[in-house]
């Protein structure tokens, strides 16, 4: 189950880490101590605590649990035919599709449910971020 150190918490949340230290003492954040004395804070407890209180839940939090499959295949009908077996094993996993290898390292490097537009340069050939 992923985790998180108060470090971790604290950048998030852009708060220093005595902020977030003083959250847990308070009883506001769980969690637990490590046998060093670290404190750690389970993924579900740090959404509990940014739902509670109202904070914006960033894609390292939100999506910790899901199960994700990226199927590629230059072949439509193939890529079909995987998205179908795939969502028999379970409802809870979130398929997508990409035709070649360009795609799906596009789909790998961008969170899900974001895009991005890519514009062409045209002294430099190289692509930029729109």
């Amino acid at each position: 189950m992923k985790q998180f150190t108060t470090h971790d918490i604290a950048r998030i949340c852009a708060v220093t880490i005595p902020g977030v230290i003083r959250w847990i003492e308070e009883g506001k954040l769980k969690a637990y101590k490590t046998p060093g004395g670290h404190r750690r804070i389970l993924a579900p407890d740090f959404l509990d605590f940014l739902k509670r209180y109202q904070m914006p839940i960033p894609l390292e939090v939100e999506g910790w649990n899901k199960k994700r499959v990226l199927v590629v295949d230059d072949d439509a009908p193939v890529r079909q035919v995987l998205k179908r077996i795939i969502s028999r094993i379970g409802s809870d996993i979130e398929i997508q599709e990409a035709a070649d290898g360009f795609e799906a390292g596009h789909k790998l490097i961008l969170p899900p449910n974001r895009s991005r537009s890519v514009k062409w340069k045209k002294k430099s050939g190289g692509c930029l971020d729109e």
